[in-house]
């Protein structure tokens, strides 16, 4: 199972240790618990529901750290699934750090690539593909128009991303 927090380890106020966050884990019905980075990605074992073991460990780290963090959750096997339908191969292997796979915890509307890309600048590209929504910032993040709250916006809930190394670093975790 992969784990994504969204926000934490960004700032003052939000920090979440990756030991802690693997402790946590286990309280949580995780087991083999494994962190990438200081970032908020997590990898396990569970035969549970991820939506039950994610709404788990949010109220965990809410009661923990004091602050919400959301926790979106998929089953290893539809995190593979994912990172195949990557549909932009080129930034894929040009520019991995700026293509990000960005999830939320239902799909993203099918509308959303094309809402995305009417604010995207002109390099920009955005695809919905493996219920996730990717977008290639092929002129850097920090350029975008296309910021988390537009995203969440976009998609109707809290969504987290991920960049393609990291994408395919999880499934080697």
């Amino acid at each position: 199972m992969i784990l994504l927090l969204r926000a934490i380890n960004v700032g003052r106020g939000r920090t979440v240790p990756m030991a802690e966050l693997r402790a946590l884990a286990t309280t949580v019905g995780l087991t083999e618990a494994r962190t990438y980075l200081q970032s908020g990605n997590l990898r396990g074992t569970s035969e549970e529901d991820p939506v039950a073991v994610a709404d788990r460990l949010e109220a965990t780290l809410l009661k923990r750290f004091g602050f919400a963090v959301p926790v979106i959750a998929r089953r290893t096997v539809d995190w593979e699934q994912i990172v195949a339908t990557c549909p932009f191969p080129d930034a894929a292997r040009d520019r991995p750090k700026l293509l990000h796979v960005a999830v939320a915890r239902d799909a993203p509307p099918d509308d959303a690539a094309a809402r995305l890309t009417e604010r995207a600048s002109p390099r920009e590209r955005v695809a919905v593909a493996g219920g996730a929504l990717w977008i290639d910032y092929a002129d850097g993040v920090g350029r975008s128009k296309l910021a988390p709250t537009l995203l969440d916006r976009v998609v109707g809930a809290p969504v987290t991303a991920r960049n393609w190394r990291t994408a395919q670093a999880l499934l080697t975790l």
